[in-house]
């Protein structure tokens, strides 16, 4: 279990910009420095060690852990920016937690999913493509603009190939971490993960 690395998601925030996949993999986390202003840099240096996890990452890793010992299986769980493409590079299962902002590692499946995470600066967090859209379903799907009290955001659950390998994966991806923690939520309430899987015909 890969959980997401929020000081990382943080940098992206300063720097206004996303981290590709082979930078957060060679440990590139800024790409422009000369770009920052004195006290840009002085934040994202006190964000840099990587060792934070966020709350409900944990929450869910338990959950998921539980689940896991119901069945005499073991779970390890790893932050994101303590892995590299060696671990990844097995025939074993995976879970990550976090959009591609907070867990870079996620983006490497973007070519078997439905549904993808994209940048938008017009909006204020991120918003969710419909490669697919089926009857009744959106194009998009976007975050509730931050500071309304009542909204909506979305959230991804994929159950995928590890590419060359065969290992599953799963993700757990929100646009910010109350949709992950939603998306960690249905996954291991097995009922209602059960009776949501029949509702779309699987």
């Amino acid at each position: 279990l890969i959980v997401s690395d929020p000081d990382i998601a943080r940098i992206q925030g300063i720097v206004g910009k996303q981290m590709s996949l082979f930078d957060y993999a060679h440990h590139n986390y800024i790409p422009e420095p000369n770009e920052l202003t004195p006290e840009e840099r002085r934040i994202i240096n006190q964000n840099m060690g990587g060792f934070a996890t966020a709350s409900i990452d944990a929450g869910i890793s338990a959950a998921i852990g539980e689940l896991a010992r119901s069945a005499s299986e073991n779970i390890t769980v790893q932050g994101a920016r303590h892995i590299d493409l060696s671990v990844l590079n097995s025939n074993d299962n995976f879970i990550f937690l976090g959009s591609p902002v907070s867990n870079p590692w996620s983006s490497m499946f973007n070519d078997q999913l439905d549904f993808l995470f994209l940048n938008d600066p017009t909006l204020s967090g991120g918003r969710i493509q419909n490669l697919h859209p089926g009857p009744h379903e959106e194009l998009w799907y976007n975050e509730t603009p931050k500071g309304q009290a009542l909204g909506e955001e979305s959230a991804i659950v994929a159950f995928v190939q590890n590419p060359g390998h065969q290992g599953q994966v799963l993700l757990l991806a929100g646009e910010s971490g109350q949709g992950t923690k939603a998306a960690g939520d249905l996954v291991t309430d097995l009922p209602r993960l059960s009776a949501e899987l029949q509702r779309c015909g699987i």
